[in-house]
């Protein structure tokens, strides 16, 4: 069985369970409910087998007869051995027979009857040139082996337009979607949003989690705070494969030797302190060495214009059950929404929590912000007994 397969024979296992149901199957598969009405009553009537196509091992309809077949073979031993395939498609097609030069290919292999002259290698196609400033940002992290040994163990955040080489840096005690927000945070506060973000693999996705099920009906991935607030903001975010994040911290290596000789020579010893200078003098001296005039450039970025409140967008935001008496818990703590929701019709069963990364709370359903009193533990302390 195919991968394809196995995983239908897996979803269709859990409805003969009552453990989905057929809708759910159909949008956990991506299937149309009555595909997957088909696919249920062939999987009942022939377990596995039925899940493969009927005519997986016939001949197609649209091969060719044998009888011509062996009429070509014949006409290549005769009049063109050696000749290559393309170079025999045309001949035969001069002659009025029509047919693809890879099914000549094919056919010759398996007859021994031509040989692969030399091994053929791709050569990759690099990235294309950008040359509008904003249209896409590069976002890379390393640990602070780069910087000063006396700084505390710390990742260095670096922000990089392509088209211009224009660069934003911060430091971060951990590398998480906290401080990539933050770092993009300023770049549109000096710049706009961008068009396009690329980034390693732990800024988009959730490592070593599979989604959930009701992640799978919602349909994607577990994404990360972060992804989720480059699509708010309808910034395309892409993931970096390894040997791309690998040149670009080869072209930045300049840059953090500069930016760690002027670190050591102003004696930066905390992390606010080297924040202060990366998005300041520091900053501003390696941009005007290294970076070419963004000015020249068409400007890709879009400013934010209609009051939209970044505070919203990047935030960390997660779904939660609403419990009796409209108790709330979350990450350990218990609150209680208020009664009375003029604009909620229907009772109130999951909402959304938003946590600003100032560290406050807001409570939304169908993004309107709810009113909430946080539950504190009532529990007393119990009395030593005198021994």
């Amino acid at each position: 069985m195919s991968e394809n397969e196995n995983r239908r024979s897996m979803v269709l296992r859990r409805v003969s369970q009552h453990a989905l149901t057929l809708d759910q199957a159909s949008r956990v598969l991506e299937l149309s409910f009555r595909q997957v009405k088909r696919i249920w009553k062939r999987f009942q009537e022939y377990g596995d087998q039925g899940l493969a196509h009927g005519n997986r091992g016939k001949p197609s309809n649209r091969a060719f007869r044998d009888e011509f077949k062996k009429d070509i073979l014949r006409r290549y031993r005769e009049h063109a051995p050696g000749l290559g395939p393309t170079r025999f498609a045309k001949e035969l097609g001069n002659r009025g027979i029509v047919i693809d030069h890879e099914t000549l290919r094919r056919w010759l292999l398996e007859r021994d009857l031509w040989q692969l002259s030399r091994n053929r290698h791709m050569t990759p196609q690099g990235n294309r040139c950008r040359r509008g400033f904003g249209e896409l940002l590069t976002l890379v992290s390393v640990p602070s082996r780069w910087l000063d040994a006396g700084l505390p163990a710390a990742f260095l955040f670096c922000l990089r337009d392509e088209a211009t080489a224009l660069t934003l840096w911060s430091l971060a005690p951990e590398e998480s979607s906290d401080a990539a927000m933050r770092l993009l945070w300023s770049w549109i506060d000096r710049h706009g949003i961008p068009a396009a973000l690329r980034c390693q693999r732990r800024f988009i996705l959730l490592e070593n989690r599979h989604p959930t099920l009701e992640q799978q009906l919602a349909g994607g991935e577990q994404v990360t705070s972060f992804s989720r607030s480059c699509e708010r903001l309808g910034i395309e975010a892409a993931v970096m494969n390894p040997s791309q994040a690998r040149g670009v911290l080869l072209d930045l290596k300049p840059l953090m030797g500069s930016l760690e000789s002027e670190l050591h020579r102003r004696r930066a010893a905390t992390v606010e302190r080297v924040n202060t200078l990366l998005q300041g003098t520091i900053g501003e001296m390696l941009n005007s060495r290294f970076a070419t005039d963004s000015d020249a450039a068409t400007n890709y970025h879009v400013p934010i214009v209609d009051g939209t409140d970044l505070r919203s967008i990047f935030c960390m935001q997660q779904e939660q059950h609403v419990g009796p008496n409209l108790v709330v818990e979350h990450n350990h703590r218990r609150f209680r929404l208020e009664l009375g929701f003029p604009h909620v019709r229907k009772p109130i069963q999951k909402i959304v929590v938003s946590e600003w990364l100032d560290g406050s709370l807001h409570f939304l359903v169908k993004d309107m912000e709810l009113h909430f009193q946080e539950l504190r533990s009532t529990r007393r302390p119990t009395d030593k007994l005198a021994i």
